[in-house]
């Protein structure tokens, strides 16, 4: 049997129509897959390129130089930042020459201490904890030419920051001020007080108390005289208040109330008349050491 031709059969000879969309089909497509790996190849050539540069078809515009970007702080760099400078100021200035007498270099036992007289502050004590009886008690204070002058500072019992002192105390040639900083809002009043070169301020341990005051507000200190500096200076074994008050002037001070908490808002009669006497007795201590021919 003869095959048939299939250009003779109509059945099997495609219609014009037909070879236009089998023609059509493979080329969408192509043009599909085309345009996949056009836009692949072009998508893995842009991935490659720097963010600041344009692709390949586009002439690139030259980049402007970054800014400098400052330098991240680190949490403990804050901290650094914040903290206050080193107070170093001559804090001593002893007279050239001067001496002191072979009794008072030498050192003093818990119980000679503690079989002297007791003493304390008996005097008018002024308790300021607004910002009206600041600028009252700032009127009176500029006026004086010596101030005992001491901090107290709340306690803590474990390793860590110290806070700022609470009590800030003055002792003048009558009276005797207690600032209770936390309750004060104006306390950069302060500073030309303690920033007074005609007033000297004196106690002992002095540069701490000063750092610590520089937390409440910045000032410059002027007129202050460490006076366990001066005892280090005339060669003296006894350096605190307490062993410089049984030395020089023969009487003992309570320390019993040193380590109770300065930050309540209501101080007990105990605590103010301890802190009273620290500034008094700074005060008598430098009037001593120019008796003597120290200062």
């Amino acid at each position: 049997m003869n095959k048939l031709d299939p250009s003779l059969d109509p059945a099997l000879v495609p219609s014009p129509d037909a070879e236009a969309d089998s023609a059509k089909a493979p080329r969408r497509r192509r043009s599909r897959r085309s345009r996949k790996s056009t836009a692949t190849a072009e998508g893995a050539e842009q991935a490659c390129l720097p963010m600041d540069a344009a692709p390949a078809t586009e002439p690139a515009e030259p980049a402007e130089p970054a800014a400098p970007r400052k330098p991240r702080r680190s949490g403990r760099q804050n901290r650094q930042a914040k903290t206050p400078k080193p107070v170093v100021v001559p804090l001593a200035p002893v007279r050239e020459g001067a001496e002191i007498a072979e009794e008072h270099l030498r050192s003093f036992t818990t119980e000679e201490i503690g079989a002297l007289p007791l003493t304390a502050f008996v005097g008018k004590i002024i308790f300021v904890e607004c910002d009206r009886q600041l600028h009252q008690a700032m009127k009176q204070l500029l006026d004086e030419d010596l101030l005992g002058f001491d901090t107290e500072t709340r306690p803590i019992f474990r390793k860590g920051a110290i806070p700022p002192p609470a009590l800030l105390q003055l002792c003048g040639h009558k009276n005797v001020y207690i600032f209770q900083l936390a309750k004060l809002q104006d306390k950069a009043v302060l500073a030309e007080l303690l920033s007074a070169k005609h007033i000297i301020k004196s106690g002992v341990s002095v540069r701490d108390d000063l750092k610590g005051l520089k937390e409440h507000f910045e000032f410059t200190e002027h007129g202050f005289v460490d006076l366990g500096d001066v005892a280090k200076k005339m060669n003296m074994l006894t350096h605190g208040l307490r062993n410089l008050s049984a030395n020089l002037m023969g009487v003992r001070i309570s320390k019993g109330a040193q380590c109770s908490n300065w930050a309540r808002e209501a101080l007990s009669t105990k605590q103010i008349v301890y802190a009273a006497t620290d500034a008094w007795i700074s005060r008598e201590l430098y009037l001593r050491f120019v008796d003597l021919g120290v200062l």
